[in-house]
This record gives C-alpha cells, sequence and structure tokens, in this order.
C-alpha cells in the first residue's frame, strides 16, 4: 500500500471515531432526531418537520432565561436588520390599531417622504392586492424587498375624492436611534429642550451600528459654551450591541476607564471593555433617565455614567437585564440562536442582572439617585408613550399643536439641572 493511501485510509478512520465518539457521548441528538421521524411519519396528520424542529428547539430554550431565543429563516432577518439599523423599503410608518391602516409619519429622506405620503393617508392596496384583514407586521413585509425594486400603493387621501396610486422604488432604509425632542423646519431632529434651550436633549432608543455617529452628530449641534446641562433619555431602550454602549460611555468620560466587565458560569471576569473615547463632553451636568424597560446596554451605560458620578440617575429602577447574548448562526441557514453566554457587571462591580427569583431588596438593575426616583402608574405610562409618539411622528398633513402634557421624568431631570452647577468625571 503507497504512503499516500495509507494517510488517506487513516484520516478517513480518525473522522469517523470522532464522529462516534461524539455520537456516543451526546446521544440527545439521535433521540431527537428519531422522534422528530416518528412523528413526521405515524402523528394523524402532516406536520412540517421544520415546525416540529422550531417547536424543539423552542422547548429546550424555555429551560434556559428568558433572553435566549431561536429566529427561524424568515424571523432572523427582521432581527438582524432591527441590529444593524438598516432595511430594504419605503420609510412608512402605520398605526397598527387603524382599520384600514392609516400612515402615522414617513421617515426623513424615504421615498414614501420624497414622494409627499401623508399622515391620515389610508393604505388600501399593495402591488393592488387588497390588504383587508392583514395585520401591520404582514403589510410592512409585503412593502419591504429588495433595494432597487418598486412597489406601487393605493392610497386613500381625505383631500381626494378617489384612491390613487403611488409607485415607489425600494431603498435602503436607515432606522435613527437618536432622536431628540421636537423638529426642525426640515424634519430633522432639534437636540435642544423645548422651552429650555440651554438644555441638550439626547434619545437613544437602541445601540445599533450607527448609534454612536448619530450620538456625535447630535452632541456636535449643541453650544458648548451656552450648554448648561444634558438630559440622555433611556427609557424603553431594550439594549443592542455592547461596543456601541462602550463607546457612548467614552463620549462622556475619561480614556481607559472601565465601562463594564462580564463574567462567565465560573465567576471569573471574561472581558473588561474600556472607554477608548475622547471623553470630550465632560464639562456640563448630566441626567440619565432610565424605567423599568431600560435594559442591558442602556443599563451598561446608566451603571458606568453613574458610578463615576458622571451622571445622575433619575426615573424608575431599569429592568435588570445583565446578561450576554451571541447570536449565533444556525447549520445550514437554518435561523440564527440568540443564547446567554454571560453577565455584566458595572465598574462598581455591582450586578446589573435581576434573577427569576430575586427581591426588590436584591441588588440588580440602575436604581435613580436619591431624589431623582419618579415611578408611574400603567397609565401614567401609556400617556407618556402617546404623548411623546404625537412629537416624533412627521406631521406633514397638518402642523403638530404642542401640548400642554408635561413628562413628569422628565420635568425631574430638569429641576436637577437648574440647581447644579457644571459637574466632571470622577475616577
Amino acid at each position: 500500500m503507497s504512503r499516500r493511501n495509507f494517510l488517506v485510509i487513516f484520516a478517513v478512520a480518525m473522522v469517523s471515531f470522532a464522529c462516534y465518539q461524539v455520537t456516543d457521548h451526546n446521544p440527545y441528538g439521535r433521540y431527537l432526531s428519531d422522534i422528530i421521524n416518528k412523528i413526521d411519519r405515524m402523528y394523524y396528520k402532516p406536520v412540517p418537520r421544520e415546525k416540529l424542529f422550531d417547536s424543539a428547539v423552542t422547548g429546550m430554550l424555555q429551560e434556559l432565561d428568558e433572553h435566549s431565543e431561536f429566529f427561524g429563516p424568515e424571523e432572523a432577518r427582521g432581527f438582524l436588520s432591527l441590529i444593524d439599523q438598516r432595511y430594504g423599503g419605503v420609510g412608512i410608518v402605520v398605526d397598527p390599531s387603524s382599520k384600514p391602516l392609516t400612515v402615522m409619519s414617513t421617515m426623513v429622506g424615504s421615498p414614501a417622504y420624497k414622494a409627499d405620503i401623508l399622515t391620515g393617508d389610508q393604505l388600501l392596496k399593495i402591488d393592488g392586492k387588497s390588504i383587508a384583514g392583514l395585520n401591520s407586521e404582514r403589510v410592512t413585509d409585503k412593502i419591504r424587498g429588495p433595494i432597487g425594486t418598486t412597489v406601487r400603493l393605493t392610497l386613500q387621501r381625505a383631500s381626494k375624492p378617489a384612491p390613487f396610486d403611488i409607485a415607489l422604488e425600494r431603498a435602503e432604509i436607515k432606522v435613527d436611534s437618536v432622536l431628540g425632542d421636537t423638529r426642525n423646519a426640515d424634519d430633522s431632529w432639534n437636540f435642544h429642550l423645548e422651552g429650555h434651550p440651554e438644555i441638550g436633549y439626547i434619545r437613544i432608543r437602541t445601540f445599533g451600528d450607527h448609534t454612536v455617529e448619530e450620538l456625535k452628530a447630535a452632541l456636535a449641534t449643541l453650544d458648548p459654551v451656552k450648554l448648561k446641562g444634558l438630559i440622555v433619555d433611556l427609557r424603553f431602550n431594550g439594549g443592542g450591541r455592547l461596543d456601541a454602549a462602550v463607546d457612548v460611555c467614552g463620549e462622556f468620560i475619561p480614556s481607559g476607564k472601565t465601562v463594564v466587565t462580564t463574567r462567565g458560569r465560573d465567576g471569573r471576569i471574561q472581558t473588561d471593555d474600556r472607554s477608548t473615547g475622547p471623553g470630550t463632553y465632560t464639562g456640563f451636568p448630566m441626567v440619565v433617565l432610565v424605567n423599568s424597560m431600560s435594559a442591558s446596554a442602556s443599563e451598561i451605560v446608566a451603571a458606568c455614567l453613574q458610578d463615576y458620578h458622571r451622571a445622575a440617575i433619575a426615573g424608575q429602577r431599569s429592568y435588570g437585564k445583565g446578561t450576554v447574548q451571541k447570536v449565533l448562526p444556525v447549520e445550514g441557514n437554518q435561523g440564527v440562536l440568540k443564547l446567554t453566554t454571560a453577565t455584566y457587571w458595572r465598574p462598581s462591580n455591582k450586578n446589573i442582572h435581576r434573577d427569576k427569583d430575586a427581591k426588590e431588596t436584591d441588588e440588580w438593575g440602575v436604581m435613580p439617585d436619591e431624589g431623582l426616583a419618579v415611578p408611574l402608574s400603567k397609565e401614567q405610562t401609556a400617556t407618556m408613550i402617546t404623548k411623546r409618539t404625537e412629537r416624533d411622528v412627521v406631521h406633514r398633513a397638518q402642523p403638530h399643536a404642542a401640548g400642554a402634557y408635561v413628562d413628569p421624568q422628565l420635568q425631574r431631570a430638569i429641576e436637577y439641572l437648574e440647581k447644579h452647577e457644571t459637574v466632571a468625571a470622577k475616577d
């Protein structure tokens, strides 16, 4: 036997032995496959094998924690588009509770915005097919598509006697993650607080690929001479990219400071993420707003700025989602697995994560500073969301009239800034 043939046979034997060892020590994959095959062959009615697989994976993840999830191929595309803040569409925001579906707003610079689709327009058909009976998610899926392709919308406008069609070319839609308080005449964001031009106001609703560059652009619009304080609103921010959170902190604290550490199942520190940004914005007082829906990356930012005494925290105790998820592709492009692999810890080495059996008296999340806690009822929170949404949308059909609503948590932050002098970050 030639040396070459011997080496080939030896390599095949080693691979076969390795596969045998994996199967021998992890037989559950074989058991699961056997069960799926039996259901596929013998169940009294057909069940797609893909559905059986998805259900099996979902069942496994239910034994872990609430943040570990499986996304099938279709769901995975939507999930990943939220992370990278971009998708192919026309830039329409509809009211999901309206019938027929009604346009709430268009995204500035989008095809729908340029085509003068207006607030209040009713959406009747997509590419000539009625959307009656479809929910907003299904309608959104039908509007989205490959960039450069065309979609035809049939709309009804109150000022027109009959429905009309608009053909729009799908484009890459950039979803802003950094928002202001009101809109300028050109529909761009104004990052000065209405009624308090000396106070900056920046909302970060998610931490994505473009959050840091958006934040820098927003900060650049603020006059450092006239600026007496800044409010960073992280309420309802469910998190996002860790590196974005670290870089956001880097704008407000000196370089080289620990922003967050992660620890694995053995309790040992796995990573120590430190600020690398310029730390440019340190010469004015800050307040960070959080509530019970502020989670993950937003808690990392709030905790970091609180621990270094760079910002006061106002609002309500945060959610307590201090776990690290990795997004792992599933073999054969069958979806993605979002799996919890570690926990986050504050610069002060305090815990962020709230376990299932955690008590209110336990250490978790981010608490407002003394005197800055402003609890809201469910009804008050719902009102705040409604009023905020009304201010956010682009009202191109008619000017938006400013209401008399006062956000109690925002008001407390304003009062704090009006009483405090310049605060610099501390070691």
